[in-house]
């Protein structure tokens, strides 16, 4: 187990194992905030807040490639839904369209996104109200690099339909329930390089099967109920300092 892991569990445990809570619902502190950040890419967590991340490398072909400029209209479409509609710079027309101030996106609205196919390369949906429907509009996002669908409906029907996105490099499907049926749909995506699987439905058996399909692919697991329990009887069973074993 690695020492991030390790540390993960042992604070989770330190505030009573509380699985029926989110991240931002406990204590975090200065310790194990990196650790926490880097189940969504990166970036910094402070305590009440959701984990941030980072942009991806910049040397992703699809952050510099030449697009048209968005129609303005189209964008304010977007932002009516409750969508953050941003540019990733000044140079470039590539779009960041996220949800983490419209929890209550959903499939209905998911509609608007393909009108700016050309143009967005992150997306983040993360626990929001979108389901596999969703991810019939989010295909037709060529462009799409990163995609955030943690804490979210989807489940293996909807990966089946990301199968053509080419330039998908980055995709969080924490707190979801696909299983290992979806990670084999996975397998054609030839540029993705990270996944996020914490709290999913799929088994160290399908991870190892992803793994040997794309052996470059970083998967990042996470705390299981079982893994931390038996952590937490491990840790138990240790002498602690100053103690005497029974």
């Amino acid at each position: 187990m690695q020492e991030g892991q390790i540390a993960l569990l042992t604070w989770w445990i330190d505030q009573g194992a509380p699985f029926d809570k989110k991240v931002s619902d406990v204590q975090v502190n200065d310790a194990i905030r990196p650790v926490l950040a880097s189940l969504s890419g990166g970036g910094a967590v402070g305590t009440g807040a959701s984990v941030a991340t980072t942009g991806p490398a910049p040397e992703s072909p699809v952050l510099t490639m030449k697009v048209a400029a968005a129609d303005p209209k189209l964008i304010d479409e977007l932002k009516k839904t409750g969508l953050l509609v941003l540019p990733l710079s000044k140079e470039q027309n590539q779009l960041e369209v996220s949800a983490v101030n419209a929890r209550a996106f959903n499939d209905t609205q998911a509609q608007l996104l393909p009108k700016l196919s050309n143009q967005i390369v992150w997306l983040k949906l993360g626990d929001t109200e979108i389901s596999d429907a969703t991810l019939t509009q989010v295909a037709k996002l060529k462009n799409l690099q990163k995609l955030h669908l943690e804490q979210t409906k989807v489940t293996d029907t909807g990966l089946k339909q990301l199968k053509g996105l080419d330039n998908l490099e980055y995709l969080n499907l924490y707190g979801t329930a696909v299983t290992d049926v979806g990670l084999t749909d996975l397998a054609t995506l030839k540029n993705l390089k990270t996944i996020y699987l914490w709290q999913t439905k799929v088994t160290e058996q399908g991870i190892a099967n992803l793994k040997k399909a794309m052996p470059k692919l970083e998967v990042i697991g996470g705390i299981t109920e079982k893994a931390a329990a038996e952590f937490a009887k491990a840790a138990s069973s240790e002498t602690k300092p100053g103690e005497t074993k029974k």
